[in-house]
């Protein structure tokens, strides 16, 4: 279930967003890691 603050925002014709609504900061290595698995995917 999406969290509210999501839901308002997609309501609102946002189709981006950042930060602590998706993930914590995380050191770059992990996330250079995120960006390789993930490739060509929305994380």
């Amino acid at each position: 279930m999406p969290r509210p603050a999501i839901v308002f925002l997609r309501e609102q014709n946002c189709g981006e967003v950042q930060g602590y609504l998706y993930s914590k900061p995380i050191p770059f290595e992990q996330f250079e890691m995120l960006l390789k698995r993930n490739s060509g995917q929305f994380l």
